[in-house]
């Protein structure tokens, strides 16, 4: 279903969904008392488990030692295994037992009722928030249709798509705060777009994040990559892949990108709306915004891609997060497979307008927002679709870019090249053309990498200097070691070799893709295609004609399989 917001109305971010102020009148007189930004603290962090699920412990234990969480800081719950729940679930094994131990540990100070409102739900008289962040480790996911309740519902919004209860167990958690909060339809988010919220506004949310995905070791890779980047610093480069259905949307993933080159990242921009594909460059995908497809897709569905340490990932679509423990299915979870550090998505359709924006996400990372407080800066409204995965505590610029460079200098990697590759940038911007590349060059004797290579044969070839270009990739032409992320920015290489007539050696990397990608068909479809065209052209043509044929049989088989597979689900 289409991600559009069918209404064009503006959310009001201080009332609720059904126009009712979501502060209580005494909280209100508060709203002016500030709170300067302090970063969360991990003695201020409450990590949930699932006692029935012992992948949940696993996450829970990893994480609580990787940042130092004290062994207090745990609970748990036993609930359901599935990611779906009713609400009957929710309420007797998560909601209740949940609220009631958060009060008893002092977490929400205040007193636990024996009573409780209409739909069962335990209620309190709570005066005051003391979690930083409530991380659920592989608890159940989202809250399935509930008709019954939303018949017995005295009141409900106007407009008949927000007349649903199913939604998000994450943004239904982060109104524990409040008592009598309906089920039906959402109510505004008072962090969103407040970078130094009052403390009274800041304590009405209880920022709830997940450490969830396709297994434990996913979910420990999302995690060391965080840990990693803000050791070592986010380095690499940005991808914005645009031309989705909605204006509002591009708009705000152009911002996005705008943002990540405000910072220096050199950044690959694709306006049109096939997703990122086997042609684009993804090497070192330190930030990714896109949307549209119902799954993960193009490199990034290559079990073998991975991120770089602490990449941002951003996919916009209505069930990005409809199963995030499935490796391929939707966005959410095949990120963080694939090692994405931090990333959002929805559960059900939540409109355009109600999800998360990317803009705000990647600004609020910028001034210095952890992720988790970006997802809820970035977030209209509560109680709704949406899920934050990774670690909230997580600052991807706590390292800059003078101690990557230092650390590159001492103990250089393979990312060391991207560091160089910003400073570059970030010279330029400041009208030192000629200093930017002789430090390129310099660097480039010291580490010797391929993008930063390529980076300056393109410079070389715009300052008159083919054979220098040349010289630069001379090391590169010679089957390097490359792994999947990579394959695209050497197929860019031999079409830049192409355009400056060296066809021998472009033709070489194509060989050499059609390699690499044997067991990857969507990926030797380009490269045998570009190979093919280009044999012809130097009159190569029983090459040409072997390439094809071998190219036309893997299509026909792979036409077959889909057949095959297609049947196969359609069996009763």
């Amino acid at each position: 279903m289409s991600l559009s917001l069918r209404h064009r109305q503006p959310v009001n971010a201080q009332r609720s969904r059904f126009g009712w102020p979501l502060i209580s009148a005494l909280l209100a007189c508060l709203l002016f008392t500030s709170l300067s930004h302090a970063a969360p603290s991990p003695e201020r962090v409450v990590v949930v488990a699932n006692s029935a699920d012992p992948v949940s412990g696993q996450i829970a234990r990893y994480y609580m030692e990787k940042r130092g969480i004290p062994e207090k800081n745990l609970i748990e719950l036993e609930t359901s295994t599935e990611e779906e729940v009713t609400w009957d679930e929710f309420i007797t094994t998560i909601y209740n037992p949940l609220r009631t131990r958060l009060v008893l540990k002092d977490w929400l100070s205040g007193t636990i009722s024996s009573q409780t409102d209409d739909d069962g739900r335990i209620q309190a008289a709570l005066a005051t928030n003391n979690i930083d962040f409530l991380v659920l480790c592989r608890l159940p996911v989202k809250i399935a249709e509930d008709k019954e309740r939303r018949n017995r519902a005295e009141k409900l919004p106007s407009q008949k798509e927000f007349q649903i209860n199913r939604g998000s167990i994450d943004s239904e958690l982060a109104l524990m705060m409040h008592n009598n909060t309906p089920t039906i339809g959402f109510v505004a988010n008072p962090l969103f777009g407040k970078y130094e919220p009052p403390r009274a506004v800041a304590e009405t949310v209880v920022k709830v994040a997940r450490l969830d995905g396709p297994g434990f070791d996913a979910v420990k890779r999302s995690l060391d990559s965080a840990l990693e980047a803000e050791r070592l610093g986010l380095r690499g480069r940005g991808y914005i892949d645009m031309g989705g259905p909605h204006g509002d949307g591009d708009r705000w993933i152009e911002q996005s990108g705008k943002i990540i080159e405000h910072m220096g990242y050199p950044v690959s921009w694709d306006k049109e709306r096939p997703l990122i594909g086997w042609k684009n460059r993804v090497d070192a995908a330190a930030f990714y915004f896109g949307w549209w497809t119902n799954d993960i897709t193009g490199v990034f569905a290559d079990p073998a891609f991975r991120f770089p340490p602490g990449a941002i990932a951003f996919h916009i679509h209505s069930y990005s997060a409809g199963y995030i423990r499935r490796p391929t299915n939707g966005w959410a979870g095949p990120l963080i497979a694939r090692g994405a550090a931090t990333t959002v998505g929805n559960v059900f359709e939540p409109y355009l307008q109600l999800t998360h924006r990317p803009n705000l996400f990647i600004e609020g990372m910028m001034k210095g927002l952890s992720a988790g407080e970006a997802a809820y800066y970035s977030l209209p409204v509560l109680s709704w679709m949406t899920v934050c995965l990774g670690d909230p505590l997580y600052q991807p610029f706590k390292t800059d870019l003078d101690a990557q460079l230092a650390q590159g200098l001492d103990h250089p990697d393979e990312l060391s090249q991207y560091a160089v590759l910003r400073k570059m940038k970030l010279m330029r911007a400041d009208k030192q053309y000629e200093d930017s590349f002789i430090y390129g060059v310099e660097q480039n004797r010291r580490l010797q990498g391929i993008a930063l290579a390529f980076s300056l044969a393109r410079q070389y070839q715009m300052r008159g200097s083919r054979s220098k270009a040349l010289e630069m990739l001379e090391p590169w032409l010679d089957r390097p070691q490359l792994d999947v992320s990579q394959w695209s920015m050497y197929y860019e290489m031999g079409t830049f070799l192409e355009s400056i007539g060296e066809n021998e050696k472009a033709l070489g990397i194509y060989k050499y893709l059609i390699t690499l990608a044997a067991d990857t068909p969507p990926a030797l479809t380009v490269y045998y295609s570009a190979a093919i065209e280009l044999a012809h052209r130097m009159g190569e043509t029983g090459q040409a004609e072997g390439w094809q044929s071998d190219l036309t049989r893997m299509q026909f088989e792979e036409q077959e399989k889909r057949v095959r597979q297609k049947m196969q689900n359609n069996r009763p």
